[in-house]
């Protein structure tokens, strides 16, 4: 479907180039297009949206193109990360992993209109990194005026930081969240964050205004005191060398401030009740080992309350379930109450 769906874009192009030998189509190139070429693009959008329904390929201000390593070889799916921005600052920045972006099959995507206060003749930057091959490349332009502008990119060779590591982030306070992770020397680090029931854009909370020539943290922590402590936060980092090259952004690291937990602990799917239950079990052996969705609570997940009064996912772990499985089959040892974390 998805090479189906290329195929029918980029006959659009070739009669884009018919036209006055433009690159790229302009916004009525749709009108070119006889009625059979219209029905089977509408037809192939709404499949390719049934089955890719985080994908905005046909969204008006859509970028996207092929992807080919040094060799012309295609890079495999998920070997590709990218990072982009616009107006020549980072305060809000976009990965592949956000909705309406990603790297699939040899072709990369992404909607300039998922930018906040994007417009024609912004400058934009996207930075694609294939960290098997070592091999990089620097997408530097403007915004266009058109409803699609393909930009293929080919890597090189190139020196860049890796992405930092093993992020964690902990509630210290009741204001204050910790953000710790790993990297190599001769780097400093850009934060991001994004409300953690968001899948959007990150955006940069060590220099809100985004302003590049602030290279970020020196060491690899940050204390966020801008939270709210009735929301859930995700956060990832970049590394920067003082040449002024980044890195792919870090794994995300997710934490919920919400107040949640009552009674006992283990109410992993919410129920209200204080008895847990097999549910409560498939949801945690779902979020460590299939799906990785997060808890809802993770005061309830950590079940032996490894985490004290502010656990992050790092405590949710298989002990967890040998627990609950213990309480409701084997001994049935009672659990503990949500109050007696940190005692």
């Amino acid at each position: 479907m998805w090479e189906l769906l290329w195929t029918a874009l980029n006959d659009s192009h070739r009669l884009a180039d018919d036209n006055n030998g433009r690159a790229n189509p302009p916004r009525n190139w749709h009108m070119r297009l006889n009625p059979i070429h219209i029905r089977g693009l509408r037809v192939l959008a709404v499949a390719a949206g049934l089955m890719l329904p985080s994908h905005s390929i046909l969204a008006q201000g859509s970028i996207f193109g092929e992807v080919h390593r040094s060799d012309l070889s295609v890079p495999p799916d998920g070997g590709i990360m990218f990072l982009g921005f616009i107006n020549n600052v980072d305060r809000e920045i976009r990965v592949q992993s956000c909705i309406g972006a990603g790297y699939d099959g040899g072709h990369w995507y992404d909607d300039f209109q998922n930018f906040v206060g994007e417009a024609p003749g912004m400058a934009y930057h996207y930075y694609f990194f294939d960290l098997e091959r070592s091999e990089r490349f620097l997408l530097n332009k403007t915004i266009p005026t058109n409803s699609f502008q393909r930009e293929d990119v080919t890597l090189a060779t190139a020196s860049f930081p890796r992405p930092p590591a093993a992020l964690r982030a902990r509630r210290i306070d009741p204001i204050t969240v910790r953000l710790d992770w790993v990297t190599e020397a001769g780097t400093t680090w850009h934060v991001y964050r994004r409300d953690g029931n968001s899948n959007g854009s990150f955006f940069r909370i060590d220099n809100p205004a985004g302003d590049r020539t602030d290279r970020g943290e020196t060491s690899p922590s940050y204390l966020d005191r801008t939270v709210d402590t009735m929301k859930s936060y995700a956060y990832i980092v970049v590394a920067e060398t003082g040449a002024g090259n980044y890195s792919p952004a870090s794994d995300p690291a997710f934490i919920s401030l919400t107040p949640c937990c009552l009674g006992l602990v283990g109410d992993i799917n919410g129920t209200g009740g204080d008895e847990p239950s097999i549910g409560d079990i498939s949801l945690l052996l779902d979020h460590l080992f299939i799906s990785i969705t997060p808890p809802q609570c993770l005061r309830e997940a950590d079940v032996n309350q490894s985490g004290g009064l502010y656990p992050t996912f790092q405590d949710i772990s298989i002990i967890d379930v040998t627990i609950l499985i213990d309480h409701l089959f084997i001994d049935f040892v009672p659990l503990r109450r949500c109050e007696d974390a940190g005692q």
